[in-house]
């Protein structure tokens, strides 16, 4: 398959790399479409921290199963050809916050794209807890799921009231989002 390889600050190729294999609790995703984050153009400048090369960027994405584990499968939560949106933050579940249920402040948390190889390839295989089934959602707007859940949940953490005045610093998809979301 495809890969476009961030190599280094400033050198991306497309190279013919590996099918990722598909463990236990992971599915197969074929991407269909992919955003461009402000994190992806970082890596690409050499400005993003705790970054390795090379890389294969892309967090922003949707795909269609076309593979899953063993324990994926019994679950029976997903079936092939299933449209999904990617969660990019890659929790471990042992961790003392993500038994407290905060695997948001895992401990060992990894990120698609960053810290492991991301969506800017043909294929991508990653663990069933980080996708949402969506469908009924056209594939340009399921790439843009993970950007405007960043900025929905700023603005429902800063409890905006009516006459509020707000201002939104950045224009790009995750400003925009807020400023669309602020009511």
């Amino acid at each position: 398959m495809k890969s476009l390889i961030c190599k280094k600050p400033f050198e991306m190729n497309y190279a013919d790399v590996e099918m990722p294999s598909v463990q236990e609790d992971e599915v197969l995703v074929k991407v269909v479409a992919v955003g461009i984050c402000g994190t992806d153009i970082h890596a690409y400048s050499g400005n993003q921290p705790f970054f390795s090369y090379p890389r294969v960027l892309g967090h922003e994405l949707c795909g269609h199963i076309t593979a899953m584990g063993k324990e994926a499968e019994d679950e029976g939560e997903f079936i092939i050809g299933d449209k999904v949106a990617l969660i990019p933050y890659v929790a471990c579940y042992e961790c003392p916050s993500c038994k407290s249920g905060k695997t948001n402040c895992c401990e060992n948390i990894s990120v698609i794209g960053v810290h492991r190889d991301g969506g800017f390839s043909e294929y991508i295989s990653v663990p069933k807890n980080n996708i949402l089934k969506v469908n009924d959602v056209d594939n340009n707007t399921v790439a843009l799921i993970e950007p405007f859940a960043i900025s929905a949940h700023g603005v429902r953490r800063a409890q905006l009231r009516k006459g509020e005045h707000v201002l939104v610093v950045g224009a790009g998809p995750i400003g925009l989002g807020a400023t669309c979301d602020c009511r």
